[in-house]
């Protein structure tokens, strides 16, 4: 109702301000004038224009004080028109209540606010029963989680038998997605093997104890700056082509992680020029699987199934675990273009794992 609009009962107290002005100084203006005239008129009875111009004065002080109720005829007109419910009165009545019609209006929004929260609610509540009952599902089929982590970092499986973990969902710029994009391409040269570095980024940014200088600076704060991602800068400012772009975004923005949340470690073959203590070059040592030991590089570079078994066979770094740890878990291999298992072996440290456990207890 065009009467209880708050912005046009403004502009009507507005115009009756304007309208009250001229409705006493017009007319006063008008009685100066025609006092005058009558004056002259006294003097020179026959002159014509003086009786003109007083009879134009009168009318025009009485069009000023119609004002309103030509306003109101004309409106009332116009609502026949164009169907607008409008009546003078009954607007002038309502300026008085402007600051009442105003929390009127705000408090319709925040019950719409209300509403919509409460949608999105239960929107969540109903995502939140399917992902349990998916999991259940996982549960019965396989007795377990498929990564023998019972749920850590809420795992569900896939229909190729790989693993999606929902993870923290992160609000990056465009910009800063296609950094990170940029650098997941450049470290693993596939799809599916960039879906797994950027999984690695988050796992490694969330798992950062409060005394590191990158904690609480963000995702690619850490990722540019830390030097634990190779020339990630350079990277960074290459791009990054769509298809790509669309796979980091769901592990980073969307949340579906492909490893669970403790994946922390990957390394490389014959990467760089550091050398081991028994000779090998490149990031790794030596392998452990069930208490022997594979320390001949061919043999390594291999990815057999023989030597790569899931959360058993451990990684032997050039790089220090910790001072009591000296190895990561081998978990799984980024998966190159054609599919095949070719790409960076990934695992976890034990205190990566102990702390996500601890966390989901």
């Amino acid at each position: 109702m065009l009467c209880e609009n708050v912005l046009f009962l403004r502009l009507l107290n507005y115009f009756n301000v304007a309208i009250n002005v001229l409705r006493f100084l017009v007319p006063l203006f008008l009685m100066i004038k025609l006092t005058l005239d009558i004056y002259k008129g006294i003097i020179n009875p026959n002159d014509n224009d003086a009786k003109e111009k007083i009879a134009k004065r009168i009318f025009t002080s009485v069009i000023i004080f119609l004002i309103p109720t030509i306003v109101n005829i004309f409106l009332g007109l116009m609502e026949g028109i164009t169907g607008t419910t409008f009546n003078y009165s009954e607007c002038n009545s309502n300026i008085k209540n402007i600051s009442y019609l105003e929390e009127q209006k705000e408090l319709e929004k925040q019950l719409l606010e209300t509403k919509n929260n409460q949608e999105l609610l239960r929107k969540y509540e109903d995502y939140q029963k399917e992902l349990e009952k998916l999991r259940n599902q996982s549960r019965s089929q396989s007795g377990g989680s498929s990564d023998g982590s019972s749920g850590t970092g809420g795992s569900q499986s896939t229909t190729d038998g790989s693993t999606r973990t929902i993870g923290k969902k992160y609000k990056l710029s465009a910009s800063e997605l296609k950094g990170l994009c940029g650098v997941a391409k450049a470290e693993q040269g596939s799809i599916d093997g960039a879906k797994a570095e950027a999984t690695l980024m988050a796992n490694r940014y969330e798992l950062l104890k409060s005394s590191s200088k990158y904690y609480g600076k963000g995702l690619y704060n850490y990722v540019r700056n830390s030097g634990w991602f190779a020339h990630a800068a350079k990277h960074m400012s290459q791009g990054c082509p769509s298809d790509y772009l669309q796979a980091v975004r769901d592990v980073l923005v969307n949340g579906n992680r492909t490893m669970p949340l403790y994946v922390d470690e990957h390394d490389c073959f014959n990467c760089n020029s550091k050398k081991c203590s028994n000779g090998n070059k490149g990031d790794i040592c030596k392998l452990e699987v069930n208490g022997k030991t594979i320390s001949s590089m061919s043999k390594i570079k291999t990815r057999s199934n023989d030597y790569y078994i899931k959360n058993v066979t451990k990684v032997y770094t050039i790089y220090k675990q910790s001072s009591s740890v000296k190895y990561w878990t081998f978990y799984a291999f980024a998966k190159k273009a054609d599919g095949s298992n070719r790409g960076d072996p990934f695992g976890y440290t034990k205190s990566a794992k102990d702390k996500i456990d601890s966390l989901n207890k």
